[in-house]
């Protein structure tokens, strides 16, 4: 009996140790199994290439006036010269737009060589600016908040901001539509530098000509404006007020480049949104939504852009989340932000299958509008006038993110995976069914 019973243990013992070690290599197979399976869903999901949709493409009235020295009367004018060269100089006074005693918006003045209209004139609303370039220097000037120097003096800077915008429309205006001329206006220049006649009994009164060069800048006027260091404010015109820049050649620094920036200029703003093609979707935290690869709206011009819209179709329950994974507001996204679409884990497409997320936008721009303004009475006499005002421009643009069921080498890797950890579980299971089976004992 003494046999039998210590037989009988042994063979316990070994079971048990049979039956451990199963049940440990039983868990480590289900581990490497339920691995494999959750890898294949996470490889499932790739990012392709990006496609985009894009291209973009009352004041009907105002008193004129030219700008005053505090609260005076006195006509601002800017004298742009080099000290080293007192004789050679460019006058730019400074216009106005308003009613009276509320004279507050900055104008400017298109044609340098046609006199502009007397002081007090009302002018009307005519065509609107379809030249780009002379849109572009109307946008980005200190009148529209965007100040080309980095000058602190307040008092001064907005006539040191006017004297650079003003000279760069009469350069670009020259320099682009040098040959146009117009009958019965008041002339200043004729093309050979000299100037018009005068009213014979008011040298002070110009006389209407035809075949005018309206844009014409004289071989001495452009000297002076390109040799200009100083800006002297003078007040009626003679008396001098002050030195209010000083420094730099104004022309090569800002007229300059903000001219040939305007000859580049374009109207067409452009809205899309991309993702990098090498990105995947990743699957969330919590395991049950699939983040695409992150987004970035993208708007050109970039500083124009202000804001965007985004709407997702094609896959029911999908949302948009931002960078920390937050429910993002589809609406009013402010310009740099970007995002994720995210989409419920059983919205998946299938194997083999791909699945199209649409995600179009709305940019919202910076953007403007200008016209030109002409004298009530005197018609095309005078200088034409323009401003522009502000405006929001609205350009679409869009973009498809293909989510991949199967079908390619990274599916078919994870597929393989997957039944090989499939096939060690049930083998796994198989073994600790067998050890764990009662051992029938003989008796002796």
């Amino acid at each position: 009996m003494e046999k039998i019973y210590m037989e009988d243990n042994n063979n316990k013992q070994t079971r048990r140790g049979l039956v451990d070690f199963s049940v440990i290599l039983s868990f480590t197979v289900a581990v490497f199994a339920i691995f494999s399976i959750t890898m294949f869903g996470i490889v499932s999901f790739q990012g392709t290439n990006v496609s985009y949709a894009a291209p973009l493409d009352d004041d009907s009235q105002f008193t004129f006036q030219y700008g005053v020295h505090g609260a005076g009367d006195e006509e601002v004018t800017l004298k742009g010269q080099n000290p080293a060269d007192t004789n050679s100089y460019f006058m730019v006074p400074i216009y106005l737009a308003g009613s009276p005693n509320n004279y507050n918006n900055v104008v400017f003045c298109v044609e340098h060589n046609v006199e502009p209209p007397d002081g007090g004139t009302i002018v009307r609303k005519s065509e609107a600016i379809t030249d780009n370039g002379l849109l572009y220097l109307l946008t980005n000037s200190y009148a529209n908040g965007r100040p080309r120097t980095n000058i602190t003096d307040d008092t001064n800077k907005k006539y040191i901001e006017a004297y650079i915008t003003q000279v760069a429309i009469w350069v670009y205006m020259y320099e682009v539509y040098s040959n146009v001329q117009r009958d019965q206006v008041f002339g200043i220049y004729k093309s050979d530098g000299t100037k018009y006649p005068r009213d014979s009994q008011d040298p002070n009164t110009p006389l209407k000509n035809d075949d005018v060069p309206v844009n014409l800048i004289t071989a001495a006027e452009m000297t002076a404006i390109q040799s200009a260091t100083t800006i002297i404010n003078l007040a009626d015109q003679d008396a001098i007020t002050s030195t209010i820049y000083s420094g730099d050649n104004l022309y090569t620094k800002y007229i300059r480049p903000l001219v040939d920036e305007a000859k580049s200029a374009s109207a067409q703003k452009q809205f899309y949104v991309t993702y990098n093609e090498n990105d995947n979707a990743t699957l969330s935290e919590d395991g049950k939504y699939y983040d695409s690869p992150i987004l970035t709206a993208v708007g050109n011009p970039s500083n124009d852009l202000v804001s965007f819209d985004i709407t997702v179709s094609g896959v029911e329950g999908a949302f948009l989340v931002d960078e920390n994974k937050n429910t993002l507001n589809p609406t009013g996204i402010p310009a740099g932000k970007r995002f994720y679409v995210r989409i419920p884990v059983e919205k998946a497409p299938g194997e083999g299958k791909k699945l199209l997320v649409n995600v179009d936008g709305v940019g919202h721009f910076n953007g403007a509008v200008g016209y030109y303004y002409l004298a009530e009475v005197n018609g095309y006499a005078s200088q034409k006038i323009i401003t522009i005002t502000g405006v929001t421009k609205n350009v679409p643009g869009s973009v498809q993110v293909p989510l991949t069921g199967g079908g390619d080498t990274a599916m078919n890797a994870a597929q393989t995976v997957y039944f090989i950890g499939l096939i060690i579980l049930l083998c796994g299971v198989g073994i600790v069914y067998a050890n764990a089976k009662p051992v029938e004992v003989k008796q002796q």
